[in-house]
C-alpha cells in the first residue's frame, strides 16, 4: 500500500509540474518602466498668428522616444498648418531626476512632415525640413501619485493591468532652431511603472 501511495504521489508531482509548465507557457507578462517629460509653448504675434509647439520625451529600457508638433493658425480666420516629427534614439540625450526636480533634453534634430488633408478627410504627409529642439524642465509644486488596477475575464482568458505613476508640474525653457521658445504654457514630469498580464486557464 505504501508503494502505491508513493507512486500516486510521484504522479501528482509530475502532473503538477507539467501543469505549471503549461500554465507558464500560456501566460504573457509585459512590464514597462520609464520616465517622461512634456511641454507646450504658445505664442501669438501682434497680427494674430498663433504658434503652438508641443514636445514629449519618454525614456524606457528600449531607448528614448521624442515627439514634436508645430501648429500655426490665425486667431481670426480658417488658415492653419501643422507639421510634426518623431525620433527614437538610444543616445544619452535625456536625463530626469528620480524626485522629479528637473529634466534635460540635449539638442536633437528631428525630421518634420507636413500633414495635408482634402475635403474627404484623406490625409497625407510630405517632408518639411527639420527642427532642432532642446529643453530644460524645473519641477514645481508637490509630487502627485496615482495607481490603477484592472482585471478582465472572458471565457478562459484573463487579463490584468496595473499602473503606478508619480507626476509633477514643471516650468520649461527651450529653444527651437536656436530661437528661445519663451515661457511654457504647460510642463510636466512623470515616472511610471506599467504591467500587463495575459493568461489562459
Amino acid at each position: 500500500m505504501k508503494k502505491i501511495y508513493m507512486v500516486v504521489f510521484a504522479l501528482l508531482v509530475i502532473f503538477s509540474v507539467t501543469m505549471s509548465a503549461t500554465a507558464l507557457e500560456q501566460k504573457t507578462i509585459d512590464r514597462q518602466n520609464g520616465m517622461a517629460a512634456y511641454a507646450d509653448w504658445m505664442e501669438t504675434t501682434p497680427d494674430g498668428l498663433t504658434t503652438d509647439t508641443s514636445l514629449s520625451v519618454t525614456q524606457t529600457n528600449d531607448g528614448i522616444d521624442i515627439y514634436i508638433s508645430i501648429c500655426s493658425y490665425e486667431t481670426e480666420g480658417s488658415n492653419w498648418s501643422c507639421k510634426s516629427g518623431y525620433k527614437f534614439t538610444q543616445d544619452d540625450v535625456f536625463s530626469i531626476s528620480k524626485k522629479l526636480n528637473s529634466a534635460n533634453l540635449e539638442a536633437v534634430q528631428i525630421d518634420l512632415y507636413q500633414w495635408n488633408c482634402d475635403e474627404n478627410g484623406m490625409c497625407s504627409e510630405t517632408p518639411d525640413g527639420t527642427a532642432t529642439i532642446e529643453a530644460n524642465w524645473a519641477g514645481k509644486g508637490e509630487v502627485l501619485k496615482s495607481s490603477y488596477k484592472y482585471i478582465s475575464k472572458s471565457g478562459d482568458y484573463i487579463s490584468k493591468y496595473s499602473d503606478i505613476s508619480s507626476m509633477r508640474d514643471a516650468t520649461v525653457t527651450g529653444t527651437l532652431d536656436g530661437l528661445e521658445l519663451g515661457p511654457s504654457s504647460y510642463g510636466g514630469l512623470v515616472i511610471f511603472k506599467h504591467a500587463s498580464i495575459w493568461m489562459q486557464k
